[in-house]
């Protein structure tokens, strides 16, 4: 088996990235703090409204090119 020469480096940055706060996190925490509780969890409920659109937007267009091709 061929191990590829960058591997290592490749999955050390993935975890990094994958342990870093997003901007939806930052956000959140920026509600919490300046505002309190309930603006945090407004900003929870906004930040969770919009990946859901996100995601059911993704996966009607995933549904519309998988329904346009024949094979």
């Amino acid at each position: 088996m061929i191990m590829p020469t960058h591997l290592a480096a490749f999955v050390v940055t993935v975890a990094l990235l994958a342990m870093l706060p997003g901007a939806n996190n930052a956000s959140i925490t920026r509600q919490a703090l300046m505002s309190g509780r309930r603006a945090g969890l407004l900003a929870v409920a906004g930040a969770s409204t919009g990946i859901l659109i996100w995601a059911s937007t993704a996966a009607v267009g995933l549904s519309a090119v998988l329904l346009a091709n024949p094979h």
